[in-house]
């Protein structure tokens, strides 16, 4: 019963691998004809050049650029935005090197000098102020050298030892105390 089974069984398995092995040889024969037809295909690009003659855009060219310059002639039309901007730059956005070769060549021995000159200035003004007070009690001291002599040349005795006591006192102020 078993060999009965199997034997048609086996039979259409054959069968089928048969057709199967005949669809498979044809598939091998298809795909080799395509291999070579590809090949073909494959030369006769390598052989074509493809010229691609030149694209003239001159044309296209008039027409940007006119567009272009009524773009430009609108956008001058329009009213402009100003900004007025005051501003002390201690730091440049640009032209860095001329700019410091403006203040350390030019802007910074000027200062200096300046400095110089008021110092210098200022000690003139001292010396002249000085020269000025000194020059008062000069003329005050001969005042008062002049006036003490004229009153010794016209007092008697008694004046002249007030006198003498009063330039003791004055000389010496703390004599004054301890008399």
């Amino acid at each position: 019963m078993e060999l009965e089974i199997l034997e048609p069984v086996l039979t259409e398995i054959l069968q089928e691998l048969k057709a199967v092995r005949e669809i498979n040889h044809n598939l091998v024969e298809s795909v080799g004809k395509l291999e070579q037809r590809t090949m073909v295909f494959d030369q006769k690009l390598e052989k074509v050049k493809l010229v691609v003659p030149p694209v003239d855009t001159h044309p296209i060219n008039e027409i940007i650029s006119e567009n272009m310059a009524l773009i430009a002639s609108i956008v001058e039309a329009q009213p402009k935005n100003i900004i007025k901007r005051h501003q002390v730059l201690l730091f440049p956005e640009n032209d860095t090197k001329e700019y410091y070769r403006f203040i350390s060549g030019r802007i910074i021995p000027w200062i200096v000098g300046f400095f110089v000159v008021y110092f210098l200035f200022c000690l003139g003004r001292q010396a002249i102020d000085k020269s000025t007070v000194s020059k008062e009690r000069r003329v005050t001291y001969e005042q008062y050298q002049n006036a003490w002599a004229h009153l010794d040349t016209i007092a008697g005795p008694a004046l002249r030892e007030k006198m003498d006591e009063a330039w003791r006192l004055a000389s010496n102020p703390h004599s004054k105390e301890s008399d």
